[in-house]
């Protein structure tokens, strides 16, 4: 699947109802997590870097919370007038494209739902150490740790969960780069939460 067709993909899945599933990314228990996680140990002020951002509910509560936050996503439905991601700081760029951002360039790196979305375990690797790479400190992940029990209907049958690893695997792979702070299952949502290594 290329590009285009992807940016279809999740452009049809944030406008179009799914059955049994209402919209596609309007909240989940883990962007709570994420709020919360954050409320309690990262102080305003800091920039926040979101991959992934969906909906923008995270990076919207992030601005209102005092932090400099922005994202980036695929879908041109979400940036589109009336869509939730305009006239807001995110713009369309794939997770693939992050070798693009400098080093260094946010104290905090959020991939919430995303890295099981990668058509490549290599690409899903490689997003990883971005994360890494451009965070100065603070690196939060949530990742699938099943399939998806829907596809997304009417498109094709695409299934979004692509990259399924083992909560190990991921681990194994957060540790090349950073020392863990949180690790945590939360329903099939695997949490990983720590800081770069040095």
């Amino acid at each position: 699947m290329d590009r285009k067709e992807l940016s279809e993909v999740y452009s049809y899945a944030y406008t179009a109802p799914i059955p049994g599933k209402g919209l596609y990314g309007w909240g989940s228990n883990r962007d709570g997590l994420f709020i919360k996680w954050i409320s309690a140990n990262l102080p305003p002020g800091l920039s926040v870097f979101e991959a992934g951002c969906g909906r923008g509910l995270v990076l919207k509560w992030l601005l209102a919370s005092g932090y400099q936050a922005e994202g980036i996503d695929i879908a041109d439905s979400l940036f589109e007038p009336g869509g939730d991601l305009y006239n807001q700081p995110a713009k369309k760029m794939f997770i693939e494209d992050l070798h693009q951002i400098e080093s260094d360039s946010f104290d905090v790196t959020i991939s919430n739902d995303v890295l099981e979305h990668m058509l490549t375990e290599e690409i899903a690797i490689q997003a990883v150490s971005d994360l890494v790479r451009i965070s100065r400190r603070w690196v939060l992940l949530s990742v699938a740790v099943r399939a998806a029990a829907w596809p997304f209907a009417n498109y094709r049958g695409f299934k979004p969960h692509t990259t399924i690893r083992a909560p190990s695997w991921w681990l194994d792979l957060f540790r090349t780069h950073c020392d863990v702070l949180t690790d945590d299952m939360a329903g099939g949502t695997y949490l990983l939460f720590g800081t770069k290594r040095k």
